[in-house]
């Protein structure tokens, strides 16, 4: 079986020979050469409708909710960070209030200090971590908490402010979902 970039090569000459003028020729080279990368027996037309127009459409679904960001406190405030809110039960350590440049302190969203010291950021622990947390955002002094983040993202991007270090393994992450989950 050729190889799709010789018979590329063999139709670029067939193709420029016949063709007059340098300016001709160097359109079809674009031409050619923009094709000649595709695999054997591949066609764009499955990228641009398949796993591509998945993406394009979670895109646009994405577009149209505004975004809730998760950041440390510690970090600079961003232009695009919206309402900052900080979702720790306890305040950060080394972290003056007048230099936080948060617009609230939703102590309510956060875990128990019970279900926080169990925890310990053991990232083994996560999976039952957002399970047990996941419980306790049901209760009714939590579901409030929750509620009053939703109607924040209301008005624009929401960014959710921790200290913990691993983003990933936090109780951010897991608050982050159920507010998409009830939006």
């Amino acid at each position: 079986m050729p190889s799709p970039a010789s018979g590329a090569v063999a139709v670029k000459k067939i193709f420029c020979s016949s063709i007059e003028g340098p300016e001709s020729a160097v359109d079809a080279f674009v031409h050619l050469s923009h094709v000649a990368h595709y695999p054997y027996g591949w066609s764009p037309g499955r990228w641009f409708h398949g796993r591509m127009a998945t993406k394009r459409a979670s895109a646009r679904a994405s577009a149209a909710e505004p975004p809730i960001r998760i950041r440390r406190v510690y970090d600079a405030p961003d232009p695009d960070d919206g309402t900052r809110v900080l979702v720790d039960r306890v305040w950060p350590r080394g972290l003056a209030r007048a230099d936080a440049q948060l617009d609230e302190w939703a102590k309510d969203a956060a875990p128990s200090t019970e279900l926080r010291r169990w925890y310990g950021h053991d990232p083994d622990l996560f999976p039952e971590f957002t399970r047990r947390y996941r419980a306790e955002l049901t209760t009714p002094e939590r579901r409030e908490a929750v509620a009053h983040l939703i109607e924040l993202t209301a008005s624009g991007p929401l960014t959710l402010l921790t200290a913990v270090k691993d983003l990933d393994h936090g109780h951010v992450q897991v608050l982050a979902e159920a507010i998409r989950d009830q939006e």
